[in-house]
């Protein structure tokens, strides 16, 4: 018999390389903090480097780092550039939503319910969330020269 589990609405996928891991702290007690239950979200974090380090250390490192995450670990050492660990993503991604964070950022409130919230008001194919600098109003991206389209509130 095959137990079945409820499959995850969102995942939230993490690039990062070894000289990025002391971020991943903050970022994990964030995602631990969350107002959405753990069920319908998993941790997709790609180690997007070529590592003299034996994988399996660098999974249990970070596995205890995301110690009662629903943690993911996958190696892209085939093409270990932005282009080609977001490409890796995706190919790991079986969740309907999908939500792309950088490794030294954090997530707080209801986010994930937000974003689901106008994505079923708006269909869109991407959505933008701007970065503020740590707890103030102070916006950090996106840059203004970054394209983008403001429309209807989203």
């Amino acid at each position: 018999m095959i137990l079945q589990r409820k499959s995850p609405t969102w995942t939230i996928c993490v690039l990062t390389i070894p000289q990025r891991e002391s971020y991943l702290k903050q970022l994990f007690e964030s995602l631990r903090s969350l107002k959405i239950r753990r069920s319908r979200w998993e941790l997709l974090l790609v180690y997007n480097w070529d590592s003299q380090e034996e994988p399996y250390a660098i999974e249990r490192r970070l596995h205890k780092l995301g110690k009662g995450l629903p943690l993911m670990v996958n190696f892209n050492v085939r093409n270990p550039s932005i282009i080609g660990g977001r490409i890796q993503q995706l190919a790991l991604c079986k969740s309907p939503l999908i939500c792309f964070i950088d490794d030294d950022i954090t997530m707080h409130g209801d986010i994930l319910d937000s974003l689901e919230e106008r994505l079923r008001e708006q269909p869109v194919g991407l959505i933008g969330v701007p970065s503020l600098v740590e707890g103030t109003n102070r916006l950090f991206k996106p840059r203004r020269g970054t394209p983008h389209i403001d429309a209807h509130g989203l």
